[in-house]
């Protein structure tokens, strides 16, 4: 069965992990967005835009919902999934309801495979409102299941009379060949785009009589390294590895300036960026400023930022072949992974890993069931924990995937505990701790979570390396 359908059935695990999901403060650049998947619930990321169109102000709404995160039903040879999407907007306070409205939507596709994709389904609207500062709050429930699942963000919108310029956030497009712009509303940007760029807009833009614009395109040194095993010593401190993203030391992939004249009162601003070929965390920056007024805060009078992480195309599944040895690495011998990985070709590199678990289960139904359920457990591992890294490399996603879902998890503010039972000891559990460590800079997008790592954990880690090569985890 399909994980996506398989999840949804799943209760316990949506207790579990629901809580690893989130977005950060409302007025975040990233609030509204989520980095973890929460089983049974539609999954969709928002983007809200405080905007004024001819003179009329109000907010632009994008949705982000990707088709697996549903359930579909055939009809007539395809197939059919319909969600209810609710809008309230509410004021500053989060706490009286000021306007809302609700829209159910009907999604088709041709093919069960479609149905299983993490391709989005992308809703925008706009929405006409008073000038003031709000809460958006969007509820989707999945009509199948009666599933639901809420994002908030807070929201500035202007008064077309307002005295002072005001830049918009940050919108991301993107398009692939032949396609026309989308926008990206989620944190992970797919490698392979054929086009991506950044969109600001700019009220009362004429105020200004210099306006100069510029664009940065960053890239922050990321921890990429996979995830040491539980009885392992604890990475240094200063380490990449313990800090997780360096905000610190940004790497300028592009600027862009631009020097506006005798601009109108609403102006668009897009800027193209090169194509990203490298996966990390990256930043996009506008500021504008007057040139002519430097006393103005240096100059500088309006800033803008948003974060985003760029993945595999096939994210969060794993499907090439160097990715699909990477992955093994929790439960090979460093002689077996290494044969596999120095493999001088792709197709040589899979004759070695099906020789791998060949040599590990003689039973090929057996074996192939083995190596099912460890993909399963990776591409959830991305689901459930990604971050500014893939989720299978982070220290829960180790744990997840070797010693499967936990019998339960105590989240607390700065930390999380993963308890296990012990099969060699019935009653007696087991428990891994987790410290929550905000990484400085992110704003509240990412945090790194830190396996207390101590040789105690040594004996249930090695029997459960031994379950997987003997095919008893089945």
């Amino acid at each position: 069965m399909p994980l996506g359908k398989v999840l949804l059935g799943i209760a316990l695990l949506g207790g579990l992990f629901g809580a690893c999901s989130g977005t950060g403060q409302l007025d975040s650049p990233n609030a509204g967005r989520t980095l973890a998947y929460q089983p049974g619930l539609p999954d969709f990321d928002m983007e809200v835009i405080g905007t004024v169109h001819d003179g009329i102000p109000g907010i632009d709404l994008y949705l982000s919902l990707p088709h697996i995160s549903l359930i579909f039903t055939e009809r007539d040879a395809r197939f059919m999934a319909r969600f209810e999407t609710l809008v309230r907007l509410m004021d500053r306070r989060g706490r009286d309801v000021i306007r809302e409205f609700a829209t159910l939507d009907t999604m088709w596709v041709d093919t069960y495979d479609d149905t299983q994709t993490y391709t989005p389904h992308i809703n925008s609207q706009r929405v006409p409102i008073d000038p003031g500062d709000y809460i958006v709050e969007v509820i989707v429930t999945d009509a199948s299941s009666n599933q639901e699942a809420t994002r908030r963000q807070a929201v500035q919108v202007v008064s077309p009379a307002t005295l002072h310029p005001v830049m918009t956030r940050i919108r991301m497009e993107g398009r692939r060949e032949g396609q026309p712009f989308e926008p990206v509303v989620s944190l992970h940007l797919p490698l392979g785009l054929d086009s991506v760029r950044s969109v600001v807009e700019l009220f009362n833009a004429e105020r200004l009589d210099n306006l100069n614009v510029e664009m940065r395109l960053v890239r922050f040194p990321s921890d990429t390294s996979v995830a040491a095993p539980p009885h392992w010593i604890q990475p240094l401190q200063g380490n990449l590895a313990r800090r997780g993203v360096w905000y610190s030391r940004p790497d300028t992939i592009q600027t862009t300036r631009r020097r506006l004249r005798n601009v109108g009162n609403e102006v668009i601003m897009e800027f193209a960026m090169p194509p990203v070929e490298v996966g990390g965390v990256y930043r996009i920056e506008v500021l504008a400023y007057d040139a002519t007024r430097p006393d103005i805060s240096g100059g500088e009078i309006l800033w803008r930022v948003r974060d985003f992480t760029v993945r595999d195309p096939d994210f969060p599944q794993v499907r090439d072949i160097k990715h699909v040895v990477d992955a093994l690495v929790y439960i090979t011998r460093r002689h077996e992974f290494e044969e596999m990985r120095t493999a001088e070709n792709p197709a040589e590199m899979k004759r070695r890993f099906d020789a791998f678990w060949g040599s590990l289960i003689p039973n090929k139904q057996v074996a192939a069931n083995l190596l099912k359920l460890y993909y399963e457990r990776v591409e959830e591992a991305n689901l459930y924990f990604s971050n500014y890294k893939e989720g299978w490399k982070t220290d829960r996603g180790m744990l997840y995937i070797v010693l499967g879902p936990p019998l339960y998890i105590d989240s607390r503010l700065d930390s999380e505990i993963w308890v296990y039972s012990t099969q060699q000891r019935p009653g007696v559990t087991n428990a891994y701790y987790f410290e929550r460590l905000p990484i400085p800079g992110s704003e509240g997008t990412f945090f790194n979570y830190r396996l207390q790592r101590g040789v105690p954990n040594d004996y249930t880690w090695s029997r459960a390396l031994d379950r997987w090569r003997r095919g008893d985890v089945l």
